[in-house]
C-alpha cells in the first residue's frame, strides 16, 4: 500500500489507520493506493468504482480531525472500490470500532535549509542599487550647485564690469 501524504499529519499513523481499515474490511492492502489532501472544513473523500485507489481530504485544522470520521471516510471508499454505489450502501451499519485506539499526530513542516551565500547576494545587490540611487542624487544636487555658484559668479562679474565704467 502506497499512502501519498500531502498534508502535515503523520505519514505513519495514516499508513496504520488506513492498512487496520483495509483489513478490517477483508481488502488486500497489495496495490493499494491512498492519497491523502487538505480540504476546508470536513473529511469526505474519493474513490473510483473497482480500482485501488481512494482519495481522502482531511481538514487543516487539526482540532476538527476525528478518527471516527476518517475511518468512516476510509470504510466509505473501500465500498466504493468493491463496486458498490451509494443506493446500495448501508450507512447505519458502516463498522469504525476498529479504529478505536488509533491516533494520527502532526508533524511541523520541515524547514527548507537557508542558503545564506544567496541572502547576502541578494542583500549586496539591495545595497548597490540603493547607494547608487543616492550617489546619482548627490550628483544632480552638485551640478545643481555648480550652476547657482556659476550664475552667481557670472552676477558678481557682471557688477564689477558695471562698477569699473562708472569709474
Amino acid at each position: 500500500m502506497k499512502v501519498e501524504n500531502h498534508t502535515i499529519y503523520n505519514t505513519r499513523d495514516l499508513r496504520k489507520l488506513f492498512l487496520a481499515g483495509l483489513k478490517h474490511e477483508g481488502m488486500d492492502p497489495k496495490n493499494y493506493k491512498i492519497v491523502v489532501k487538505y480540504r476546508k472544513g470536513r473529511t469526505y473523500g474519493y474513490a473510483y468504482y473497482n480500482r485501488k485507489w481512494i482519495q481522502i481530504n482531511l481538514p487543516k485544522e487539526c482540532y476538527q480531525l476525528s478518527i471516527k470520521q476518517v475511518a468512516r471516510t476510509l470504510v466509505h471508499e473501500i465500498c466504493h472500490n468493491r463496486g458498490l454505489r451509494h443506493r446500495e450502501m448501508d450507512y447505519k451499519t458502516i463498522d469504525t470500532s476498529w479504529a478505536e485506539g488509533y491516533s494520527i499526530r502532526f508533524e511541523k513542516p520541515k524547514e527548507k535549509k537557508r542558503d545564506i551565500q544567496l541572502e547576502r547576494f541578494e542583500h549586496a545587490k539591495k545595497m548597490l542599487d540603493k547607494y547608487e540611487s543616492k550617489l546619482k542624487r548627490q550628483k544632480n544636487l552638485v551640478k545643481k550647485w555648480k550652476r547657482k555658484v556659476y550664475y552667481y559668479e557670472k552676477v558678481f562679474e557682471n557688477k564689477k564690469a558695471a562698477s569699473k565704467e562708472k569709474i
